[in-house]
């Protein structure tokens, strides 16, 4: 290894490292790489800690998502709309009743009655793994067909769907 030491205004070249004084370009390129993989070495490592580090329980989890789909469904249902409630319903209960024959049916049950001023509580009463069955109550309408059974909701794709189609 050679130094080239002149003295005063004259550029101190170092032959060991040539292409680091002889090119900026490469210098900025060989910078900018560098950033990337320091910047993809900190996302991942965060990624990491985040996977390693799952907080969540999934009962529970699978418990609030059951609910926003139990209240999602019965929440539409008397608000009257039956085709944002039917998307709640099991593939088996599509298979079962269409669009169209669950509307009527819907449309039919709660004739005459003031739906908008009514509201559900439901409990969980028994699970199984993919599986959960739910009691549901109304509050400030009548509708007996509907209260003192239980209903089976299923879990499909990860979205929880309503099983009862009998």
């Amino acid at each position: 290894m050679t130094r080239d030491t002149k003295t005063s205004s004259e550029t101190v070249v170092d032959e060991a490292f040539p292409s680091a004084t002889a090119n900026p370009t490469r210098r900025r390129k060989t910078a900018i790489i560098g950033a990337v993989v320091a910047l993809l070495a900190v996302v991942l490592g965060i990624a990491l800690i985040a996977a390693v580090r799952d907080d969540s329980d999934p009962v529970v989890d699978q418990d609030a998502r059951l609910g926003q789909a139990v209240d999602g469904m019965y929440s539409d249902l008397l608000r009257g709309d039956t085709r944002s409630a039917y998307q709640y319903r099991s593939e088996r209960c599509r298979r079962a009743l269409n669009e169209e024959q669950y509307n009527d049916a819907i449309t039919e049950l709660f004739e005459g009655q003031d739906t908008g001023k009514g509201s559900i509580e439901y409990r969980v009463t028994t699970r199984a793994p993919g599986q959960a069955t739910v009691d549901i109550t109304f509050d400030g309408i009548d509708v007996p067909i509907l209260e003192g059974y239980s209903r089976l909701w299923t879990l499909e794709n990860g979205d929880w769907k309503y099983d009862s189609c009998e």
